[in-house]
């Protein structure tokens, strides 16, 4: 798959100073990576991310011009999530307006239209896979996975019931937990049998008294496979999810209060973002965690990381803080560069 899709936005932003440490350096930030380094690459491509802090309106920004457009979308909802259709030529954001969800298109025209009716209630992910869009709303008496055909009747139709989802990369199935702890799959149509494809009885990478305290939070399926976002009492982890329905805790610090997973587009590379604030000694991490399941740690922070994403092809990553840094590494973790465009509360990367 060619995009990056289901992540939080994050509400609050912590406006500091921001110095960036590769591991394998000490003191040193991604843009002092030394006289003899080779000049960054000059990046294409237009970016979608909100418009920063209190700000309701959604923003392109276009690499090569270094120009930024502001979008203003219908009755200044917030936003929730926001990623670019397969081509480009559009974007989808989820957001919220009087207390329930809303999914609006942003055409090639830059206007900003409300697509089908309003979920029923708040919807805290979105999703897209082929020609669907996904969203889940954790009601207490009743949640619910939907999903809707943007280019047909657009109409929101219940496949299951739980509060966590993600639809395949083509569209054709969706993978959610009814209950925090089972993973499930379904045909997106909703017909047919559901089937478990993992537990998280039979987590591992974690201490065994933990495993009962587990549950899934949310869920990122792509062409490298199926990420979850879990939490284990005060802390959230990544974990995978191997083919033969097998779950491995990757990364997760003590403490990490926020969490953040980026599949590589058309690899198999997983990036993960976590955030720790416990004990006062605050710190943001950056992982790169390959098919062998192995996690390295690339970069640490001592303030925010705010988002991440790929390049299309896959080739790079960048990533903001609240500052309005971004930081862009290649895809073995090594940074490039280090400058200041512009505050992003959401980001996807579109050519």
């Amino acid at each position: 798959m060619t995009r990056r899709r289901g992540r939080h936005l994050a509400r609050v932003l912590i406006l500091l100073a921001v110095l960036v440490v590769p591991v394998a350096c000490t003191a040193v930030a991604p843009e002092d990576s030394g006289p003899e380094a080779a000049p960054a690459p000059e990046f294409t491509g237009r970016m979608l991310l909100t418009g920063g802090f209190r700000d309701p309106a959604m923003q392109i920004h276009d690499l090569a011009a270094d120009t930024t457009e502001r979008i203003l979308l219908p009755g200044n909802p917030e936003v929730v999530d926001a990623f670019w259709s397969e081509s480009g030529d559009s974007a989808y954001v989820l957001a919220e307006n009087d207390e329930t969800g809303i999914f609006l298109e942003i055409g090639s025209d830059g206007r900003a239209r409300r697509l089908g009716e309003a979920l029923p209630g708040f919807a805290n992910t979105g999703d897209l896979g082929g020609s669907l869009l996904l969203a889940t709303v954790c009601r207490r008496n009743d949640p619910s996975i939907l999903v809707m055909e943007f280019g047909g009747d657009q109409e929101w139709k219940k496949v299951a019931s739980g509060c966590s989802g993600a639809l395949s990369p083509d569209g054709q199935e969706v993978v959610y937990s009814p209950d925090g702890r089972a993973l499930m799959r379904i045909a997106a149509s909703g017909r047919g049998e559901a089937r478990k494809i993992a537990d998280l009885d039979d987590l591992t990478g974690v201490e065994p008294a933990e495993v009962p305290q587990a549950r899934i939070e949310t869920i990122d399926w792509d062409d490298g496979g199926i990420a979850l976002e879990v939490s284990i009492a005060d802390r959230l982890l990544a974990v995978l999810v191997a083919d033969d329905g097998s779950l491995v805790a990757s990364s997760g610090d003590p403490g990490a209060n926020e969490l953040d997973l980026a599949w590589q587009p058309g690899g198999d590379r997983l990036a993960v973002a976590t955030f720790s604030s416990a004990f006062n000694d605050a710190e943001a991490v950056i992982r790169m965690i390959d098919a062998d399941q192995e996690g390295r740690v690339v970069a640490i922070d001592p303030s925010r990381f705010f988002n991440m994403t790929w390049s299309p092809d896959g080739d790079y990553l960048v990533v903001t803080t609240s500052k309005g840094r971004w930081m862009f590494a290649d895809a073995e973790g090594n940074w490039l560069k280090s400058e200041y465009v512009v505050p992003a509360g959401t980001l996807d990367w579109a050519q």
